[in-house]
């Protein structure tokens, strides 16, 4: 651990590790976005815990093109197709 702070503080941008602003994180296994009221759901959960971005898994969305996006309030949802019976990957990200 001394070594490496160490060689941060040796560096030539001091700057370099430090943050400009902080990105809130999550992840949610979703299970389904079929149905509207999930998609709200998902969108007020999000902006009630001041998430950034959200990683989902198990969304059962199938659309024919391999990526979507829709917006929804101050939203992005971003979905890889999912297979029949299969699931599907998506991200959410907040725009603010």
């Amino acid at each position: 651990m001394q070594s490496t702070q160490n060689n941060l503080q040796g560096s030539s941008n001091p700057k370099l590790l430090c943050c400009k602003s902080n990105i809130k994180i999550g992840t949610f296994n979703i299970r389904t976005l079929k149905h509207i009221s999930k998609r709200v759901e998902l969108t007020k959960c999000m902006l009630d815990q001041k998430l950034n971005i959200v990683g989902l898994v198990d969304h059962k969305l199938v659309h024919d093109e391999p990526v979507e996006t829709t917006e929804h309030e101050n939203c992005v949802l971003i979905t890889s197709s999912a297979w029949r019976n299969r699931a599907g990957a998506a991200v959410v990200l907040g725009l603010q």
